[in-house]
């Protein structure tokens, strides 16, 4: 293992960011905070930067690790075939590699759908479960995820035209201008940089079709098997998976807790930090014995 020392990473008090090397290969992550385990997963196509606002916020009351996901920011690449148990297998090593015994996940879009596998894997593993506008909870998804699933339509969705990020941040965020600059720099960056068209493309193929979400991909139905309290937190008007879906989700599991945000998109933490961190830190203060 070998870890980059700083005491203000990012601007974040006393984080760090280290590399550790699994049997899955080889995982960046940022660590910062003192007191219970917090794990940030991101969504497809960015890194743990995108959570260096939330961070802020927590460091105070949790140990916080935000993992860039296999195939992201600097972790090694992932070769998806089936299925999202590649970085589920490597979230498990790091946790292992780590000595985490236990940590409250919160996983967003696709992060979202990996902190599912995982809590379902391993489930003493997982104190609480968060998902934020995750993948895989429901079957309505927008028309850009399911023609970005298409082979030669996903290489013009996912392309890295000026025009295509722009579009793409118009859906992301409502509106559109209401996210700081420096997240979204930082999302171009991690899509520029750090993981290829051609993984995303793979990712939303193992997620979605021209009808909806895959099989494998729909976790509905086993969210009530997750003995941890689960939160879902969602933008109203999240324009990739709408909030229609969550109607579903309050039939199927009554004993998880929903909390949408109004005139928000996909990405709340981003959208509506104060709004975001307060509900997230209720949760788990008044969770905190499960």
């Amino acid at each position: 293992m070998s870890e980059e020392a700083d005491s203000g990473y990012l601007g974040i008090p006393g984080a760090r960011m280290g590399l550790v090397e699994t049997s899955s290969g080889r995982v960046a992550f940022l660590k910062a905070g003192s007191g219970p385990t917090l794990m940030l997963l991101h969504g497809l196509g960015t890194s743990s930067e995108t959570w260096v606002p939330t961070i802020r916020a927590l460091v105070d009351r949790f140990t916080v690790y935000a993992p860039d996901l296999l195939g992201h920011g600097r972790s090694s690449g992932a070769p998806l075939r089936g299925s999202v148990e590649p970085l589920v297998k490597a979230l498990d090593d790091f946790c292992a590699e780590q000595e985490i015994e236990t940590a409250a996940v919160v996983g967003h879009s696709l992060g979202g759908l990996v902190a599912v596998r995982f809590a379902l894997n391993h489930p003493d593993r997982v104190s609480h479960l968060v998902l934020v506008d995750a993948g895989g909870i429901g079957e309505e998804m927008s028309w850009l995820l399911r023609l970005a699933a298409i082979p030669l339509l996903g290489k013009l969705v996912f392309g890295p035209s000026r025009l295509w990020l722009k579009h793409y941040n118009d859906r992301l965020f409502v509106p559109p201008g209401n996210v700081d600059t420096n997240l979204l720099r930082s999302i171009h960056r991690s899509r520029a940089l750090h993981v290829t068209a051609g993984f995303m493309r793979r990712a939303v193929g193992l997620s979605a079709d021209m009808l909806g979400p895959v099989e494998s991909a729909y976790l509905l139905p086993r969210l009530g098997e997750i003995a941890a309290p689960v939160l879902v937190l969602w933008g109203e008007q999240d324009r990739l998976f709408p909030v229609e879906q969550l109607e579903s989700l309050r039939q199927t599991c009554p004993l998880v807790e929903i909390h949408t945000f109004p005139d928000v998109g996909h990405w709340p933490y981003a959208e509506v930090p104060d709004g975001f961190n307060d509900t997230l830190i209720d949760f788990l203060e008044r969770r905190a014995n499960g």
